[in-house]
């Protein structure tokens, strides 16, 4: 089983092979591989740090510091309770992936894609929008 925060749902569509780390990267890699391999695989939800931070620099003492903000971790973990809810999946709830897939396309809107993520570093490269886009059209014609 993965255990995975609830933004970084939204990291799985549109990761590139970069991060913060080589380690992060390998990490991030196989997560993704495995989840693309065997979507019927169960991930535990979480708001709180994951499998993934595990090996991110950025963790420390159990917590996500981020530009060395104080408090980062608050922030990450309202948006992994924002995304959950939007999904209407519990935190610590044990899900198939291709389940939490069928929510998205369900319950998903760019709008809130937009919202939830307009403070990540990332979002400026559009990779997880494009991903999250592509993934909506070519698995449900939503988009």
């Amino acid at each position: 089983m993965i255990r995975l925060r609830g933004h970084h749902l939204l990291c799985q569509f549109g990761y590139q092979g970069k991060g913060y780390s080589e380690a992060f990267c390998f990490r991030m890699t196989q997560m993704t591989k495995a989840l693309s391999d065997q979507p019927t695989q169960i991930v535990k939800l979480l708001v709180s740090p994951d499998d993934l931070c595990e090996v991110c620099p950025n963790l420390k003492n159990g917590a996500c510091k981020t530009c060395e903000d104080p408090l980062a971790e608050m922030r990450i973990s309202n948006k992994d309770r924002q995304l959950l809810s939007d999904l209407q999946i519990d935190p610590e709830s044990e899900v198939a992936f291709s389940e939490i897939l069928v929510k998205f396309a369900e319950l998903y809107s760019l709008e809130q894609f937009e919202k939830l993520c307009i403070s990540c570093e990332w979002e400026p490269l559009g990779y997880c929008e494009a991903g999250l886009k592509r993934h909506l059209r070519e698995d449900f014609g939503n988009v």
